[in-house]
């Protein structure tokens, strides 16, 4: 169990227990630094807010901006939108 919902194993990520389809590196999955109880995670391809992968988004580069918006170097997201 990694926290704040998710956790993973050798083949899959999961949120609540589901497995994240779009999570292909489960080994690499994480909680970022800043989210406290925010249903954020992240891999190597992808970051995720809940179970849904940001579209668009450098891993590399994401970050929590405040409490509620987080973005890379050319998005801003709400949530996961």
């Amino acid at each position: 169990m990694l926290g704040n919902g998710h956790a993973c194993d050798s083949v899959h990520g999961y949120y609540c227990g589901k497995p994240i389809r779009s999570c292909t590196s489960p080994l690499t999955l994480s909680l970022p630094d800043r989210t406290d109880d925010l249903p954020y995670a992240l891999d190597d391809d992808h970051v995720y807010f809940e179970s849904a992968a940001l579209k668009g988004v450098d891993p590399r580069e994401w970050r929590m901006l405040d409490d509620v918006f987080s973005g890379d170097t050319k998005h801003v997201y709400f949530g996961a939108k």
